[in-house]
């Protein structure tokens, strides 16, 4: 029966990313120390839309959009464990980022 006032959006994206690694060779300050800068992990996301629809407050004219996203490593820069070789591991890389868009 009618519109919904508000939307809830989940995403989960998965990444492998391979790289060469003639163009990316082997450097402990700013590469990986085994010459192989492949990363995998994924991202969580869900983002909540309260505004903008007809049957809202503001209808069309008031749009806002809160979240949260998580991203988690389990392989950064060629490694899991010590990828640079200094003791950093995949997972010093995890991010969790908390955003808010206003448009009018």
């Amino acid at each position: 029966p009618g519109q919904p006032k508000s939307t809830l959006y989940p995403c989960l994206k998965f990444r492998n990313h391979l790289s060469d690694s003639t163009y990316y060779p082997a450097d402990p300050f700013s590469g990986s120390a085994n010459g192989r800068p492949d990363s995998r992990g994924f991202t969580l996301q869900a983002a909540y839309i309260p505004f903008g629809k007809s049957a809202s407050i503001g209808r069309n004219w008031l749009n806002l959009q809160v979240g949260v996203q998580y991203t988690a490593y389990s392989k950064f820069n060629g490694g899991s464990d010590n990828y640079d070789g200094n003791g950093r591991n995949a997972s010093d890389n995890n991010t969790l980022f908390l955003f808010a868009w206003f448009i009018l």
